[in-house]
């Protein structure tokens, strides 16, 4: 895929220039607006707003000259619709080289801390990297709790649990 490509290069440099970190905190940024911001995604993908207008924008978010260009080169080569997967292959490869996994815990209702960090003690344990956990919400599965990442899944919840029973019960 072209994304990773993409990804890589803007690494490689970010890397060399030792600017990884900060590159990775102003993608973040980035990613938040992309992904929360109808508004923002549909005037950055629109065909109809000029590159200027998109780039005076995105230089109210970013600060790195380096990102600022790379976004620049995207816009121009029409491949900023995919900044989402070039944002998530970044990530990718950032985590791997500062070795840390990436792990959604999804839990029907809050939790307190002491959980949480039990729950990342037992993963960072088990996969020997440091664990960056992120707390999802969700009562449709009833109780108990899923792990994820994009690897994996360990399904822990109620609803499974009883989607499972169910059928069982039904092919017997």
């Amino acid at each position: 895929m072209i994304e990773k490509n993409y990804s890589r290069a803007l690494f490689e440099i970010a890397n060399e220039e030792k600017i990884l970190k900060d590159i990775k905190k102003e993608l973040d940024l980035l990613n938040n607006y992309a992904l929360n911001d109808y508004h923002f995604t549909s005037f950055i993908e629109s065909k109809r707003v000029l590159i200027s207008d998109k780039i005076n924008l995105i230089k109210k978010i970013i600060t790195i000259d380096l990102l600022i260009n790379f976004i620049f080169l995207l816009l121009r080569k029409n491949r900023i619709n995919n900044i989402k997967v070039i944002i998530e292959n970044f990530l990718e490869l950032y985590y791997k080289k500062k070795n840390i996994i990436y792990i959604e815990i999804i839990l029907a209702n809050d939790v307190d801390d002491n959980f949480l960090d039990d729950i990342k003690t037992i993963l960072e344990n088990k996969f020997h990297k440091k664990v960056i956990l992120k707390n999802i919400i969700d009562e449709n599965i009833i109780g108990g709790f899923i792990i994820k990442n994009k690897n994996f899944i360990i399904d822990l919840s109620i609803y499974n649990r009883l989607k499972q029973l169910k059928f069982l019960l039904l092919n017997k």
